[in-house]
């Protein structure tokens, strides 16, 4: 076999293999996402709390700093259980939710969206709740004690 023969079968061979390849790629069925994979689904969690501190006046973050009980069936970015703890965690609230009439230790339960692949996670909606709500901030992701949490200010 001349050098000449020898080119011309390789690169058909190689032809041959890319072919190969792509109709094997276009046939190929996609799974929706395992472990590892970004899902692209938004989560929505019913969540309650005390407001910790408001934007200041004039700051367009919208952050608001909450102190939630357990989110225990919280779902991570791995689309994986991902139960978090009560805790004190700022959380971005959309520009549609009123904020005017919030104030500092009040009992609240908010709609909270979570969208992993589009980066999204806020605060969808608000209500403030009665005075009397007991809320449970002693309690970790599992129902299991933490130790002591609260820290709402003496007298409410």
């Amino acid at each position: 076999m001349n050098a000449s023969n020898f080119k011309a079968l390789t690169a058909s061979a190689f032809f041959f293999g890319v072919c190969i390849f792509v109709a094997g790629c276009r046939h190929y069925k996609h799974k929706s996402p395992g472990a590892g994979a970004t899902p692209s689904h938004t989560y929505t969690y019913k969540v309650r709390g005390i407001i910790e501190q408001l934007p200041a006046a004039g700051d367009s973050s919208r952050q608001i700093s909450i102190k939630t009980q357990a989110i225990k069936n919280f779902i991570g970015p791995d689309d994986q259980p991902s139960p978090m703890p009560a805790m004190v965690m700022d959380y971005s609230a959309a520009k549609s939710v009123d904020m005017t009439s919030l104030h500092p230790y009040e009992k609240i339960e908010f709609t909270y969206r979570v969208n992993w692949q589009k980066g999204l996670n806020r605060i969808s909606h608000i209500h403030k709740l009665p005075a009397k709500t007991i809320l449970d901030f002693h309690s970790n992701a599992t129902g299991a004690a933490t130790g002591n949490m609260n820290t709402m200010p003496k007298g409410n």
